[in-house]
């Protein structure tokens, strides 16, 4: 169960644009921060995977993890199976 219900509109990349010449010069690579929180755990990315056998298994979840994301494993799979990716 939910802890909390956010009633904010989210966002995704396609909804910013960075214009030539009305993009200040510190906005930079480097001084741009996209961590997010999601329910307590700290994403240094804000991407999340598809919780579908199809999509996410050990490559993704880990490949996610390395980069600061989350792989939402499958509910269908059995504990094992899901204790034994994160592990």
């Amino acid at each position: 169960m939910a802890k909390k219900v956010v009633l904010e509109t989210g966002k995704t990349f396609g909804e910013f644009c960075l214009l030539t010449n009305f993009t200040s010069k510190d906005c930079t690579l480097q001084n741009i921060n996209l961590e997010t929180n999601l329910g307590g755990l700290k994403l240094s990315h804000p991407f999340l995977s598809a919780a579908m056998t199809s999509v996410t298994g050990y490559e993704m979840a880990l490949a996610l993890g390395k980069e600061g994301g989350l792989g939402v494993l499958p509910a269908r799979l059995s504990v094992k199976e899901q204790v034994s990716i994160i592990e």
